[in-house]
């Protein structure tokens, strides 16, 4: 199909750009995230997270990536798909599109008067495979590994499209995702600066959400994308914390999980209130303390006793709201460690990532809360052996709560505990 001059929208009229970048934004990704469902694939559990009250988050991680090129924008030309899916944003933020399948423009709007959920996998495969046909020069897509699975599914034609993914799901355990909204335009001002740029492969994972919910990881490869690379700014795929192992390997790995597990429960007090995030090696913790936790979820402990299981943001804000918990924020604020609260995250390995990536549950609110306005990062534990911190890219860390303020706070170096009684310093950045 030929590009129709006449479907140009933006500010910029018909001037000619640079760079020709497909946009397909999944509405719904990341919606299961904070409310505990371990994903958002299908109308089911995108219809259940919005009655427990989610919002979708991928508008604003885009709105983030486009504000960062409004610059640029007489060099661009974006290729995309009606309403949510690209079209909307766009024209409020003023860029150059060419929209794309008018005729479900009508449907959709139809559709949206009666129900919330009216994109489907499909119109993210249709999406990708006519934006291909199109010549893009770059497609960027934003979601979680759902959405990348779609959209490899749709360029299985177009074997050297070049992609980017915009990390706004709740599984994100692909390599083809930059570390957050504005690494991806940094990536695109890279090509758009330099008109050259270093690409790979890099591996489409996804997982049964089903299986996920029920605390088993099945993480599986689908396809390869090729993406622009840029160190620090692309992440790798998720590695298991126990992956490519020897038996010996595994238990030694094991027994440092121990160990770590063995050494927080004997320096934290007692009547501290834990907020525990998902991950192996919290895992070993949280069964040191006896309790009937999840192994990917978010699981809130005091004085051994669980007081919330696989816990959503929403829980844990009400429970922070508390009169005897506010009084304990007081006293983190006051740097009295008596009584106080903690956050507890691990490393996801491969990626190095702590706030983010599965564990959405503990947001940015709630982060802000615990820390308090003097941001006392002492509240927060990091977990990791030694072993995964080694197998990271650049050895670092990073972070995406989705406030780029927070993060930037958060960013520098951290004391992580990698043993009994044992820490590295490692630097996290955003």
């Amino acid at each position: 199909m030929e590009i129709n001059e006449n479907l140009v929208k933006g500010k910029q009229g018909n001037s000619v750009p640079k760079l020709k970048v497909g946009l397909i934004i999944n509405p719904w990704a990341g919606l299961g995230g904070s409310v505990a469902l371990k994903g958002s694939d299908g109308d089911e559990i995108v219809n259940e997270a919005l009655r427990r009250g989610a919002l979708p988050k991928a508008r604003e991680k885009v709105s983030v990536f486009l504000q960062k090129l409004i610059p640029y924008q007489q060099q661009l030309l974006f290729i995309t798909y009606p309403m949510d899916m690209g079209e909307g944003l766009l024209n409020e933020q003023g860029f150059d599109y060419l929209l794309l399948n008018q005729q479900q423009k009508k449907i959709w709007q139809q559709q949206a008067q009666k129900q919330a959920v009216y994109t489907r996998d499909e119109d993210t495969r249709v999406a990708a495979k006519e934006m291909a046909q199109q010549g893009i020069d770059i497609l960027i897509f934003a979601g979680g590994d759902g959405t990348a699975r779609n959209v490899a599914e749709g360029l299985q034609n177009f074997p050297e499209q070049l992609c980017l993914g915009i990390p706004a799901g709740v599984k994100i355990h692909s390599g083809v995702f930059a570390i957050n909204p504005a690494s991806a335009a940094d990536l695109l001002i890279d090509l758009l600066e330099s008109n050259q740029t270093n690409i790979q492969q890099a591996e489409v994972r996804d997982i049964d959400e089903e299986q996920l919910r029920q605390g088993h990881l099945n993480s599986a490869y689908y396809a390869e994308l090729w993406v622009p690379i840029r160190e620090g700014l692309v992440q790798c795929s998720k590695q298991g914390s126990l992956g490519n192992l020897d038996s010996t390997d595994e238990q030694q790995e094991l027994l440092v999980y121990q160990e770590i597990a063995v050494y927080l429960k004997e320096t934290l007090g007692s009547d501290e209130l834990l907020i525990v995030g998902a991950g192996r090696t919290t895992f070993a913790f949280k069964e040191s303390l006896g309790v009937e936790a999840t192994l990917l979820g978010v699981d809130v402990i005091q004085n051994g006793k669980l007081l919330i299981k696989d816990a959503t943001e929403q829980q844990i804000k009400n429970l922070l709201a508390l009169p005897l918990y506010q009084k304990r924020l007081q006293q983190c604020e006051q740097r009295r460690r008596g009584g106080s609260i903690t956050i507890v995250v691990s490393v996801i390995g491969g990626q190095g990532c702590i706030f983010g990536r599965g564990n959405q549950q503990i947001s940015a609110d709630i982060i802000r809360q615990v820390l308090g306005p003097a941001v006392h990062k002492e509240q927060i534990i990091i977990l990791a052996s030694q072993r995964k911190i080694s197998n990271l890219p650049g050895k670092s860390l990073f972070l995406d709560t989705g406030d780029s303020r927070l993060d930037s706070q958060l960013s520098g170096l951290w004391n992580v505990l990698v043993d009994y009684d044992t820490r590295l310093a490692c630097r996290v950045r955003c």
